[in-house]
């Protein structure tokens, strides 16, 4: 068996306001080492996880494996944190539609033909 952990802080991109966002990682996983495939077939019924080891392994692809696994998918501030959250929405909705202008010049050229 092997186990495995993570622990500290990976800088991404808030997915609302685009600056940068420190998201925790506090992982540890322990990861079962089956010898061959016969192996690998019979401890994967149970539930915790198996990688073949007939090979060397590589340290740094199961670290890196491991880090990603444990990320959210779409990183985000706090909802009061973000700078994306805090901005006015209200101005986009008081805008008058660019369609409605269009409507208008519809009406006008039917009334002309």
């Amino acid at each position: 068996m092997l186990t495995l952990g993570l622990d500290g802080r990976l800088f991404v991109v808030c997915q609302r306001c685009l600056r940068p966002l420190a998201v925790p990682v506090a992982q540890q996983t322990e990861l079962l080492l089956a010898r061959d495939e016969a192996e690998l077939a019979r401890l994967d019924v149970d539930e915790q996880e198996v990688i073949p080891a007939a090979a060397p392994l590589d340290a740094l692809a199961l670290v890196e494996d491991e880090l990603l696994l444990s990320l959210p998918f779409a990183p985000c501030h706090a909802q009061d944190a973000c700078v994306a959250a805090a901005s006015p929405v209200s101005s986009a909705q008081d805008a008058p539609s660019p369609f409605a202008r269009l409507a208008g010049l519809k009406a006008g050229s039917r009334s002309r033909g």
